[in-house]
């Protein structure tokens, strides 16, 4: 149900202009859509975003784990922050590279550890706020399709990065690597 109310947001909010200048685009609340599967935030995830400049774009995405997949029903809410290393062109795309700090909470007690006082000093505790580090790239037809785009991006969650730090003889962080595929489309 939780899904539906955040979608039926999205729609509302990229539908109606939030000002009487409703065919410029730095006037609209948001600039792009996006569809994301997988990459820890959630088996489905959907989610809004707003470009500040060429470089930057802030995302919030709602994640969704169904009981029959987490053994358990898993929402997640999250801000992805996107920064753009560089373009390049081949064929008839053009490919973005991106690298980004994701943070995001999973709902649920259950993730919550930190509560826990039985843990020794050096335990790296859970808790329900995760940060992911991921690379990207976003490719898009230069023609007829110029607002579609696909994007992929891999990444290492906070938990890894601390542990191989702390066991680094007998974690392999690539072992633990997150992987999403997406679809971008833009208002512009």
């Amino acid at each position: 149900m939780n899904i539906l109310i955040f979608n039926l947001l999205v729609f509302l909010f990229i539908t109606l202009p939030l000002t009487s200048h409703a065919n410029e685009a730095q006037y609209r609340f948001a600039d792009h859509v996006k569809f994301q599967y997988a990459g820890e935030i959630g088996t489905i995830a959907t989610g809004i975003g707003k470009n500040f400049g060429s470089f930057y774009s802030l995302d919030f995405f709602y994640g969704y784990v169904p009981e029959a997949i987490g053994g358990t029903e898993i929402e997640t809410f999250s801000l992805k922050n996107d920064f753009k290393l560089f373009n390049s062109n081949f064929f008839k795309t053009s490919q973005d590279y991106y690298f980004g700090v994701n943070i995001y909470h999973v709902t649920s007690l259950r993730y919550q550890t930190s509560r826990g006082r039985s843990f020794p000093d050096e335990y790296y505790r859970l808790g329900s706020v995760r940060a992911l580090f991921y690379l990207g790239i976003d490719i898009r037809s230069n023609k007829k399709y110029r607002n579609h785009s696909g994007f992929f991006e891999a990444g290492i969650n906070d938990i890894v990065l601390t542990n191989y730090i702390n066991n680094s003889d007998v974690i392999n962080p690539l072992d633990y690597a997150s992987l999403a595929l997406g679809y971008k489309f833009d208002f512009n």
